[in-house]
């Protein structure tokens, strides 16, 4: 995630959170820049559940309960 967001910064993307948070430095846009870091923790967030529901589901497949 973090490298997705910081691949955007040099390729003067206008959608995106590498961008919100580009266009928020460059203008001093302090809410803007909070906004894009809270909705980059909150897709972690969900990324990280998914990959464990992901797992469990694999490993209770496997018959490798934990």
């Amino acid at each position: 995630l973090v490298g997705a967001i910081v691949g955007e910064l040099p390729t003067g993307a206008v959608a995106g959170l590498g961008a919100r948070l580009l266009a928020g430095s460059y203008y001093g846009q302090t809410v803007q820049i909070w906004s894009a870091l809270f909705m980059a923790a909150a897709l972690a967030a969900v990324l990280v559940a998914v990959v464990g529901i992901g797992h469990r589901m694999v490993l209770k497949r496997m018959g490798m309960v934990q």
